[in-house]
């Protein structure tokens, strides 16, 4: 599972919360903007977003991915 969000806090609180799943390369997460996505086409098979989409550059764009 990959996870991304825009602020580094927050990475690192999830980061915390979820150590063992780190550890064991079951998640990976990065500081990133989800309107320029750095992972390869086709690469993921779902997305999942809570109370994000308020803060998207340009929501219409992400979604049409």
């Amino acid at each position: 599972m990959y996870g991304i969000d825009i602020s580094e806090d927050m990475k690192k609180t999830a980061s915390k919360r979820n150590r063992k799943a780190l550890e064991n390369n079951q998640l990976f997460l990065e500081t990133g903007d989800c309107c320029n996505l750095p992972y390869e086409e086709n690469m993921l098979s779902g997305v999942s977003s809570i109370n994000t989409i308020y803060f998207w550059n340009d929501a219409v764009r992400v979604c049409q991915k």
